[in-house]
């Protein structure tokens, strides 16, 4: 596979795997490291990579990696930064110079960030604070770890994005709650049901948090939006909350919801640049976008009895003929969001006709 920037290099082994398996949600782990190798490096599953030898000698990172395969994360792109002094502005080209192309890409996060000594808690935030910006202007999820004092100090300054806590913990070996998410998230969509909550799933082999939340400390993190890892007796750990951080959409759902139909419809969109303006190009059009957004519908992504109850499509191509250049469709869409709630109202009838109200919530 040739690739035009030379900061770029992806194994060859899994070139001709990449043209056969079509993915839209694949994940980035941005890595900085202190030699001066810069590359991209593309997994389809740990047993390949370990093959192939390509497995990373960063022992933590290694560990993050065998992490998010176990937990059923299918593709990984590993975008790797080495520099003794980090530029930020020279780092930001570089994630867009990478990241753009990638039009698979839905997740982005940097599981090692936070443990690594050469950075500054400051300099640490301010990269998560350009990868969520970053993120969402490029129609993408960006998780981000926090540790105690970006929760205390920085979280005003963090921008749209996703935030599980607190870290796994493996033997001696932290891992950070991105890893977990991003698999997660890998693994509902290749299923067909991205649009489902990560929340209150299995999580396998992993079996142990940094520290266990008390019923105070998680709802602390709930009223910051942080989803909290809490141990569930006799099922494991479990993620337990849907927040998305600093949002405008209710839920980490959502928001992968909209993120995907734009970063879709961008692709759709992409082969008609150019063409004449036509009738036949509108009709073509729209009929794209209708067949996309009634999958959609089909799949339970968006919400309604009937298409017509879960998006409509309205088209302003009479309204632009003075420009000639410019066609514009305006789409509203239902989101389906997830159950966070179960109220149950029960009622206990006594001997001499009182009754007793009992609400039970879960």
């Amino acid at each position: 596979m040739n690739v035009s920037n030379p900061a770029v290099r992806i194994n060859k082994n899994f070139a001709s795997t990449y043209q056969k398996k079509k993915f839209g949600f694949a994940t980035v782990f941005l890595h900085i490291s202190c030699d001066t190798a810069n590359g991209l490096e593309l997994f389809f599953n740990y047993n390949e990579a370990l093959k192939s030898k390509t497995v990373v000698s960063n022992k933590q990172l290694n560990s993050s990696i065998a992490t998010y395969f176990e937990n059923g994360g299918v593709q990984l792109y590993l975008l790797s930064y080495g520099s003794e002094n980090i530029n930020l502005f020279d780092f930001e080209n570089f994630v867009k110079t990478n990241c753009d192309n990638l039009v698979d890409l839905e997740v982005i996060c940097a599981p090692t960030l936070l443990l690594q000594d050469t950075l500054a808690i400051k300099e640490s935030v301010k990269i998560y604070s350009f990868l969520g910006k970053y993120a969402q202007t490029s129609n993408r999820v960006f998780i981000s770890d926090v540790n105690q004092t970006i929760i205390d100090e920085y979280l005003d300054v963090l921008e749209e994005c996703v935030i599980y806590h607190p870290w796994f913990k493996n033997n001696e070996i932290l891992i950070a709650p991105s890893v977990v998410a991003s698999a997660l998230m890998s693994k509902s969509a290749i299923e067909n049901n991205f649009f489902h909550s990560i929340a209150n799933k299995k999580i396998k082999s992993l079996h142990q948090t940094e520290f266990d939340l008390t019923k105070e400390q998680t709802l602390e993190l709930q009223q910051e939006f942080i989803n909290p890892i809490i141990q569930m007796h006799n099922d494991g750990l479990k993620i337990w909350g849907v927040n998305a951080f600093n949002s405008s959409y209710g839920s980490a759902n959502e928001l992968r919801v909209i993120q995907y139909i734009k970063r879709s419809l961008k692709i759709i969109m992409r082969e008609d640049l150019f063409e004449i303006n036509s009738e036949n190009l509108h009709d073509k059009i729209f009929s794209k976008v209708n067949n996309f957004l009634n999958q959609l519908w089909e799949l339970g992504a968006l919400n309604g009895e009937s298409k017509d109850e879960a998006f409509i499509i309205e088209s302003r191509h009479e309204e632009m003929k003075d420009s000639d250049n410019t066609l514009v469709f305006a789409l509203k869409v239902s989101l389906s969001k997830p159950l966070e709630f179960i109220n149950i109202k029960l009622e206990r009838v006594q001997r001499d006709g009182m009754i007793e109200n009992i609400s039970v919530e879960v």
